[in-house]
């Protein structure tokens, strides 16, 4: 098992950085994500997801979860489980239960 945890907000490939960790896997082996995304509607937070790369120059973009599902299907993935919970009045988390979906190069 492998866990990348508040990451993902940092790759700025994050195709090829999940497809790189599914290479690492081993057949059976299973991937564990977990994010924050800002709660409620995009748009007003654009302005605070720019405040975060002036504070953190690293960070990339934020995904909900259904983005990161649909990266980790992109990747290969098959998504085995979702769960989605709160962290503060401003932020949610997500985490994503992942295997191999067999196909590609290993």
């Amino acid at each position: 098992m492998i866990t990348c945890t508040n990451t993902l907000h940092y790759f700025s490939n994050p195709v090829a950085t999940l497809r790189g960790l599914r290479r690492l896997l081993v057949p059976t082996g299973q991937l564990v994500i977990e994010d924050y995304v800002l709660r409620g509607f995009p748009f007003p937070w654009k302005a605070f997801e720019w405040a975060i790369k002036l504070y953190d120059p690293q960070h990339v973009r934020l995904y909900t979860c259904s983005d990161a599902q649909s990266l980790c299907r992109q990747a290969q993935f098959q998504v085995l489980h979702t769960q989605v919970f709160p962290i503060d009045l401003f932020c949610q988390g997500w985490a994503l239960l992942l295997k191999s979906s067999g196909t590609g190069d290993w």
